[in-house]
């Protein structure tokens, strides 16, 4: 619940593998698309690999948002709610196809998998005039680009919410 009722813009979440950190995020992502989100709120969840997040996530996004799901798009792994905000699947893999959005929210699982450049110079930026949150994730793992993120939120904590789930 603490992840849920966060309040910061920065957030990590550190868990172990089967911890359900997907099941966290599609539903957290969606709570915050159908009460922050507008006609014109974007979100999305980003996997290392689009095809990883087709084959983690997707399931998960159509059958949590059904209830209040306006449109579905299979091609484009889109949901659009009935509010009008869209909550999107991407792959780190292919980061241009997200240059020139703007996202309210992003959730990145598996960070420590991403080039180290995507944070900096794509994703990031997609946030800044919508002033947008990003939660990073992945389990524990040592010398990622990750775990330099979690030592900074750690050191600087406001600002940031972590949480650590271990076995």
């Amino acid at each position: 619940m603490p992840f849920h009722n966060r309040t910061t813009r920065w957030s990590c979440l550190v868990a172990h593998r089967r911890a359900g950190k997907t099941v966290a995020a599609i539903n957290d992502v969606i709570k915050r698309a159908i009460t922050e989100g507008n006609r014109s709120a974007q979100y999305a969840y980003i996997a290392p690999f689009r095809s990883q997040a087709k084959r983690v996530a997707w399931d998960y996004l159509k059958h949590y948002a059904a209830p209040i799901t306006k449109n579905t798009n299979e091609a484009d792994l889109m949901v659009e709610l009935i509010n009008g905000a869209k909550i999107m699947l991407f792959g780190s893999d292919n980061a241009d196809a997200m240059r020139g959005l703007g996202f309210n929210g992003v959730y990145l699982d598996e960070y420590g998998d991403f080039k180290p450049s995507v944070w900096g110079n794509v994703i990031r930026p997609t946030l800044s005039d919508r002033l947008g949150w990003a939660v990073l994730a992945a389990h524990p793992r040592v010398k990622t680009n990750f775990t330099t993120f979690t030592r900074s939120a750690k050191a600087h904590r406001i600002g940031f919410f972590c949480a650590y789930r271990h076995l």
